[in-house]
């Protein structure tokens, strides 16, 4: 029963590993930190039932004590007398595995890759902690024979995970920006703990289970000398935690006269880390000066670290690396002699817990090094500094906090509203295909009035910046501001170089820097002048654009649209999750399908029977009419779904002209997407012309009734061009019912309600 409590309390600990972690590191990368620590208690449960528990605990005899080769995969764990025995151990030293993984975590915390980390985690826990804890803890390990001594695992658990970390923490880098050139530390504030109360609350409950881990060592309560070990135990861990915690803040205080809370609690556990390995064999007054020596290594390890430039974020190394082995050290240094709990001849020595703490470090180390070479060589390990500037939340698409939408965004849009709003807008909703929703991706026309809030979203909450490239961008003074201030913040900016017609745009950045002071007035500038924005920074900016991305964009036909928007996501290094890119391509499968039937005659007209269709047409030439029909085919197909139905809008901008053509002849309703010059545009009248025969081929109606009656008409304005909603699409769905029964009679229907009549 005592050492159920104890694993139950231990397995808390797992609690305080998490708030620890996640309050020292920065909250966009919260939830990616907390997934590592369930990670580590699934895995390395899973992992030390199937190997862990038989290379710790198992016959190790055929090994010399090196690796236990039974008791795999739960074998031995119900067999003989001592089933209680057997059961307690595997519980117990489970969480134990599970602990030594999670250190491991801490010190790669914020710049490794998911995948790549649970390789580390059930290398971790199935290999390393195993085989360090045969060789001190096994009865027959070749450590224990030689009289290394560590009852709650300052050097099978501490050092284990600590000497991890630090291999971790070296091997895979610092984090972006986490030391300058000159090897100077950044800016502290940047990288301070984002949630102290987290800090202490892990701390604390770390502290609580540390009862539990460093009792439960000593094993079932059957004497009173048992009895009186747990209770030494228990006292020395409250002893120990809090010299570390005090000597902790008078060192704190001395440097920097002030309070540093997370440095105590640093402070408190190093200090309990130290107690573990001798927590029932020291004096009280040995645990008060092993924790305050403990403290003090604790600042001499911080500062070491920062001078060999190796970022541990949350002090796993010194807390635990350097804590565990002084805590080895210590269990010898200060073990009682001539007393009921200490027995002479079973005292550790401390050339025996030197060879013990060496073989633990250098084992650790070098494997450690082996399994992040090899992690690293699968392209698994780092995160890019793309990714870090970010935060890793970023990937999943939530936030820790609230599981809605991260307060970011993956990509401001620049553009000129009056040329190219409807364009801009159509760009939106291409790019959240790979971004998981059009909310993550910022249309600076939106917020035109405040325009602080929309230079503060640019230098604070835009990962890239798009520009719509045209002639007149450059001297809006919006735009020129957002180029600015993304240039002067390190914003990644991608060019989509419009297209002016059939004619690709071009510019000459260098001479177009030196147009600046004409084209700016001193009107223009004085909206910028309150932010900071000279004519010597916009200069500036725009010379650097000569080294951005150039993705040249036209609407002449769809492969070049398609391309144009396949790299406008790839130069602005947009992630497409796998299971989106299938769900696309199977999109793009079944539209192809459709079109396709709708040229099969008779097996064409089934399809269509069972489904509603509509050609939907207008000025190809017009890049914010195309703009403006993807928008109104990709609104319709979502609000479609959310009423369980299907309309298919084969849109003329993406299908050959002969195709779109058949399907007005084929009698399909069409859609017009009526806007400057599309009564001009030789595909609309073409279209126009074979629905109007269709119908008079079928004695219904005139050639006239024939275009104003028959199709559907959907203005395209340039400025305010909105997402259309399921009014827009009941409008629709009705037209396409007046449609049938039209098709059923052979005689006009009225004109739908509340639609606007064309005009020649």
């Amino acid at each position: 029963l005592w050492e159920l409590r104890s694993s139950s309390h231990i397995f808390l600990m797992q609690a305080g590993f998490a708030l620890i972690e996640a309050g020292t590191c920065r909250s966009k990368n919260v939830l990616s930190i907390l997934m590592k620590n369930i990670v580590d208690l699934l895995v390395a449960t899973t992992l030390w039932f199937i190997l862990g528990f038989g290379l710790a605990f198992g016959n190790s005899d055929p090994t010399n004590g090196m690796i236990g080769t039974t008791r795999f995969l739960g074998s031995g764990l119900m067999n003989g007398t001592a089933v209680d025995d057997v059961l307690s151990t595997w519980l117990i030293q489970n969480m134990f595995c599970a602990t030594a993984a999670t250190i491991v975590s801490g010190g790669i915390a914020e710049r490794t890759d998911m995948r790549g980390y649970v390789i580390i985690s059930g290398v971790m826990s199935s290999v390393i902690f195993p085989t360090v804890a045969c060789w001190c803890w096994n009865p027959d390990g070749w450590l224990h024979k030689n009289g290394f001594q560590d009852l709650a695992g300052s050097g099978v658990i501490h050092v284990t995970g600590g000497f991890g970390a630090l291999c971790g923490a070296w091997f895979v880098g610092p984090r972006a920006g986490r030391f300058s050139a000159d090897g100077r530390m950044a800016d502290s504030i940047e990288f301070a703990p984002h949630s102290v109360p987290f800090v202490v609350l892990g701390t604390l409950i770390l502290w609580y289970g540390w009862y539990a881990f460093n009792c439960g060592s000593v094993g079932a309560l059957r004497t009173d000398q048992d009895f009186k070990r747990a209770l030494l135990a228990a006292t020395n861990t409250s002893i120990s935690g809090a010299a570390g915690g005090v000597m902790a803040h008078f060192i704190r205080f001395l440097q920097t006269s002030r309070w540093d809370l997370p440095f105590i609690c640093n402070g408190i556990l190093i200090g309990l880390v130290s107690i573990c390995a001798g927590c029932d064999s020291v004096r009280p007054t040995s645990a008060f000066a092993i924790g305050g020596i403990a403290a003090v290594l604790l600042r001499g390890a911080c500062s070491a670290l920062i001078w060999l430039r190796i970022d541990d974020p949350v002090s796993a190394f010194p807390v635990h690396g350097i804590g565990g082995l002084w805590g080895v050290v210590a269990a010898s240094l200060f073990h009682m002699k001539g007393t009921v709990l200490g027995d002479p001849t079973e005292a550790p020595t401390l050339p025996g817990q030197l060879l013990g703490a060496f073989s633990i470090c250098t084992f650790t180390f070098s494997t450690c090094l082996i399994l992040f070479m090899c992690v690293r060589k699968l392209g698994l390990l780092n995160t890019s500094e793309l990714q870090q500037r970010r935060g890793l939340d970023q990937e999943s698409n939530f936030s820790a906090y609230n599981m809605g939408e991260v307060d970011r965004y993956r990509a401001l849009v620049c553009h000129v509203k009056s040329s190219h709003g409807a364009t801009a807008r159509w760009m939106q909703l291409e790019l959240a295909k790979y971004v998981g929703g059009k909310s993550r991706i910022f249309l600076d026309s939106e917020n035109l009035i405040n325009l602080s809030h929309l230079l503060a979203t640019v230098r604070d909450k835009v990962d890239v910046l798009t520009v719509l490239a045209t002639k007149d961008i450059w001297w809006r003074p919006w735009c020129a501001g957002e180029i600015t201030t993304a240039s002067s913040a390190g914003i990644p900016i991608v060019l989509v170089m419009m297209a002016e017609g059939d004619e690709a745009l071009e510019v000459n950045f260098k001479d177009l820097s030196l147009k600046v002071r004409s084209q700016l007035s001193e009107t223009q500038m004085d909206i910028l002048a309150p932010f900071g924005i000279s004519y010597d920074d916009i200069e500036r900016a725009y010379k650097g654009l000569e080294d951005a991305p150039q993705v040249p964009f036209s609407v002449a036909s769809p492969t070049l649209v398609r391309e144009g928007v396949d790299h406008v996501s790839r130069f602005m290094q947009l992630n497409v999750k796998r299971g989106e890119t299938l769900a696309r391509w199977s999109s793009e499968l079944l539209s192809a399908a459709r079109r396709q039937a709708c040229r099969c005659g008779p097996a064409g007209k089934l399809f269509r029977d069972q489904r509603k269709g509509f050609v939907l047409i207008g000025n190809l030439h017009d890049m914010e009419a195309v703009a403006a029909m993807r928008i109104f085919a990709l609104a319709m197909s979502h609000v479609s779904q959310q009423y369980r139905e299907t309309i298919d809008l084969f849109c003329c901008s993406m299908l050959p002209e002969a195709q779109v053509l058949m399907l007005a002849k084929q009698g399909l309703p069409m859609i017009i997407m009526l806007s400057e010059g599309v009564l001009t545009c030789p595909l609309v009248q073409r279209a126009c012309a074979c629905r109007t025969s269709q119908l008079i081929e079928h004695g219904v109606g005139s050639s006239n009734w024939a275009v104003s009656e028959s199709s559907l008409i959907i203005f395209a304005d340039r400025l305010d061009f909105e997402y259309p909603d399921a009014a827009c699409y009941h409008d629709i769905r009705r037209n396409f019912l007046d449609h049938l029964e039209q098709s059923a009679t052979g005689l006009p229907t009225p004109h739908p309600a509340g639609l606007p009549t064309p005009h020649p």
